[in-house]
Parts: C-alpha cells; structure tokens; sequence
C-alpha cells in the first residue's frame, strides 16, 4: 500500500494504517540490520520508507504509539521532522555522499548506530578487502576534478625545482617515486614546471591510474617521462605481488605521497616505508603531506551524532566507503625513524584557514607535512 503525507492526522486511518507502517518498518529493517547489503537493497529500502507519513520517516518510535492520541504531539513531530529533513539534506552536500550502500543507510537512519563507538568488523574487513573499488567509484564519479592540480608543492617541498634551470641532461635527471598517484594532481603540474623531473608512478585504483596513463600519453611534454602501474602498497613484500621488473632497489631520488598513507589501514603503514627504503638512493628523501589530528574533518566525524564513521583512534570512514586516518607528528616520526632506516629532516603540522564562498563559511584545516631521508 502507498501512504500519503499527512495520513497519520486522519483518526480512522491512522489507527487503520498503524500496523501497516510497522509491516513495512520490519521489512525495511530485515533488509539494512545485516552486516554487508549492497547498493540496490539500501534503494529498495528507501523506496519503501518514502512510502511511509512523513510522520513516521524522521523517528520510527511513532510507529509504536497511536499517532492520533495527541494531536499537538502529532503536530509537533511534523514540523520537527521537516527541520530534520533539511539538515539531512545539508549533510549529504556537506560530506559529499556517493553510492556507499551502508553509509546510504545510515544517512537515513535505517540502521540504529547510537549503542556503538565504532563500527562493525565486518565492515571494517569489508572496506579494506574493497578499498580499491571504493577508490574507483570515487574516481569514476569525480574523473580529474575532485582534486585541485598541487602546484603549491613547489613552495613546500623546494626539492622539486632541482635542476630546473638547467638542460635535459642524463645527469640532470631527478628520479621520483610517487606513491597514490590518482589522476596525475601531484606529477602532471611539477613535470610542466621542471623538465628533469622523471616519474614512476602507481595507484591501486585502475580508473585512476587509466585517466593518468592517457593524459600522459597525449601530451609530449609529458611522454617518457612518466610511467604508470596498477599496484597496491599495502602488498609491498608479499612474493605474490611483485613490483613490475623495471623497478630496481636504490634507483630513485625522491618519494612523494600526498594525502596517501592515510588512506589506508594503519596496519599496513610499515609497508609503505618499507617500499621507501627500497626505491630511494642513499640520501633520497621522502616528501609527505597528509591529514592531521583535530583536522576540522576528523572534528566533524568526532562530533557527528549521526551516521557511524569510526574504525579506530583516528581513523574514520567516509559515506562513500573511502577512509582517513589523522595522524600526530610521534606517529608518523615513529613510522618512518623509529627502525633507523630514515632520520627526521622536517615533520611539523601545517594549519590554513580555508574558506567557502558558496556557504560563506570558513573551515579550520590541518595537515601534516614531512621529509625524511634515507640512511
């Protein structure tokens, strides 16, 4: 049966209709309260809850009582839910909400989160088994213009302009490594503002690394001078999963990850560094920029009473099934010094006022930034 706005004012109808609203609640929880459901299901539910009186679709607690015993009550949740509705909405636009069937689900309140501080594991093994297809879905969606091409790179990490003013000489060559390479945001700008700059660059995400491949191979200012693989660095180590043959041990002169590392499961950090050590030269450096703790974005999944993001301390998923950890300057000093493969040459935090003009509001940003050397 499909409900109407505003049946539940009705008497007659609404005592009629109450243990209807209770049918269709059981079944819209029988399909979202599982440990996994895919896309379609988390639509299929949300159909059926638009069907429900706008009385019933904010808090599902009415669907217990006689909507009809207290008609100021009644009157009350209507336009209470209304105000809730707009702040829904203010929150899908706020935290870019994808296609993530669970965070969906959530969003609308389909599955009751308040007893938890983290969410289930799993749905942690779930996001890390997918990561990389959350990643391309991300890519898919958002192509080359989610992230702004990083020409501020260069005011932050100098080490970039080496040799930029002198000719394309084997022996001006700069080898770098860059680790998440997504749509070439980071490699594409440096390489039009140094031309010794070589890269080899790789991302877990195929759609990513497919845009980057053929901007590369479209521009001869870029041809040759970058290469592109499909690799995941949290496999760096395992037999199964080699590095392609051209890659040898101490062949590069930097490493570059830019809001990387804290994309992945804090597990897997070691072999992040341990790919570093492998690729750098003696002396080569690796050159870091990533999110921090009390980011405004780690204050927002924080102080969020809504939707469930925590996976551990500091580490948080997003509705679209991509996930961030904020790290500390001992946390990541500790990451890369504390086996002496690397000494300590900058790790300081970056703080920034951002601003956004559209909603006249300004965002409290802050970032780590880091530079380690081989031993």
């Amino acid at each position: 049966m499909t409900f109407v706005s505003g049946v539940c004012y009705d008497p007659q109808r609404a005592k009629e209709s109450v243990h209807q609203v209770k049918d269709i609640l059981t079944t819209i929880e029988g399909i979202l309260k599982k440990d996994a459901i895919s896309e379609g299901q988390a639509q299929e539910a949300y159909k059926m809850y638009e069907t429900l009186p706008i009385t019933y679709q904010i808090n599902w607690s009415v669907a217990n009582e006689d909507p009809c015993e207290n008609q100021k009550k009644a009157d009350f949740c209507g336009r209470e839910r209304e105000k809730n509705i707009e702040i829904q909405l203010k929150k899908m636009t706020d935290f870019k909400i994808i296609d993530d069937a669970m965070g969906y689900a959530r969003l609308y309140g389909f599955i009751e989160v308040e007893k938890q501080t983290t969410i289930q594991k799993s749905l942690i093994e779930k996001y890390e088994k997918e990561a990389d297809i959350y990643w391309d879905k991300f890519y898919k969606k958002n192509k080359s213009n989610f992230f702004k091409d990083r020409h501020w790179l260069v005011r932050e990490f100098s080490e970039f302009l080496k040799n930029s003013d002198k000719e394309t000489l084997p022996q001006n060559r700069i080898d770098v490594f860059e680790i998440g390479c997504g749509v070439g945001n980071t490699c594409l700008p440096l390489m039009e503002l140094n031309k010794n700059l070589n890269f080899t660059s790789f991302d877990f995400s195929e759609y990513a690394v497919k845009l980057l491949a053929e901007q590369v191979e479209s521009n001869d200012l870029f041809k040759d001078r970058c290469k592109t693989f499909v690799y995941n660095a949290s496999k760096f180590g395992n037999p199964d999963h080699p590095l392609p043959s051209y890659i040898h041990p101490n062949q590069c002169d930097l490493v570059v990850i830019i809001f990387v590392i804290s994309a992945m499961d804090p597990t897997t950090f070691q072999q992040v560094v341990d790919m570093c050590h492998y690729v750098l030269k003696p002396g080569g450096m690796v050159l870091i920029r990533d999110y921090a703790v009390e980011d405004m974005a780690q204050s927002r999944f924080e102080n969020s009473h809504h939707p469930l993001s925590k996976i551990s301390d500091n580490f948080h998923v997003r509705y679209d099934g991509t996930r961030a950890y904020y790290f500390s300057l001992d946390e990541m000093n500790s990451l890369f010094c504390g086996t002496n493969k690397f000494k300590n040459h900058q790790n300081i935090y970056i703080e920034k006022k951002v601003t956004n003009r559209k909603q006249n509001s300004e965002m409290d940003r802050k970032f780590i930034q880091s530079k380690f050397i081989k031993l």
